[in-house]
């Protein structure tokens, strides 16, 4: 009854050509982390009357989510090759080795590797790549539940990453970055999408804010 009372009221709000009431976001934490923040921003700056109620999770219960109708949209990184209805690219980024040094990529099967949280798709990728490159498994020395976690241990001269370049963008002069080539000579991409059901687009919140994020944000924004 309280979800059906919120469809509602979302109706009645719809009924209006100005942007405002309540868009519901799920949101992975990596994003929510280091982009999320500014893209809401500027939206509110274009539509100061919009309220933002957000849940960041893992990406298969945002996935959920979305699909039970609990949130209008989600924004998911890594390939989504399951999804039944609409998604849009929204941000695409690098594959790094990440080091506090200068290393030799030929070097990493005998240098201490930290391991950081990520999905399950992202290491098959990373193992795919390691595989196609080295007979030798890597040497992780850490295996760490936190992001920002990595980053330090990293920092400290601990062992190098191998991760998408969002966590590293603002911290570009702290860390040698190598990117990450497939054996054709091209760089590794990880992507971001923005998922959500066709019928949302209905609700003149959710389609301002698709289209902001769509047209509007950048790789590096």
């Amino acid at each position: 009854m309280i979800k059906q009372l919120s469809h509602l009221k979302e109706i009645v709000l719809n009924q209006s050509k100005e942007v405002h009431g309540i868009l519901r976001i799920g949101s992975t934490r990596t994003y929510s982390l280091y982009r999320l923040p500014r893209i809401l921003n500027k939206f509110s700056q274009k539509y100061p009357k919009v309220d933002f109620k957000l849940t960041t999770d893992l990406k298969k219960n945002l996935i959920n989510k979305v699909l039970e109708q609990d949130l209008h949209v989600c924004i998911v990184r890594g390939e989504i090759p399951y999804w039944p209805y609409e998604k849009h690219v929204v941000a695409t980024e690098n594959i790094y080795m990440v080091s506090k040094k200068k290393i030799d990529l030929n070097n990493l099967p005998d240098l201490p590797r930290i391991d950081g949280a990520r999905d399950p798709s992202l290491k098959m990728y990373i193992d795919y790549w390691w595989s196609e490159n080295f007979k030798k498994s890597p040497y992780v020395s850490m295996t760490v539940d936190n992001l920002e976690i990595t980053k330090k241990m990293v920092l400290n001269g601990l062992g190098y990453t191998i991760s998408p370049s969002m966590l590293f963008d603002n911290d570009s002069e702290k860390f040698y970055k190598k990117i990450l080539e497939d054996s054709n000579g091209n760089p590794l991409y990880w992507k971001t999408h923005i998922l959500y059901r066709k019928e949302v687009r209905m609700l003149i919140v959710v389609d301002a804010f698709i289209d902001f994020i769509v047209q509007n944000i950048s790789k590096k924004d």
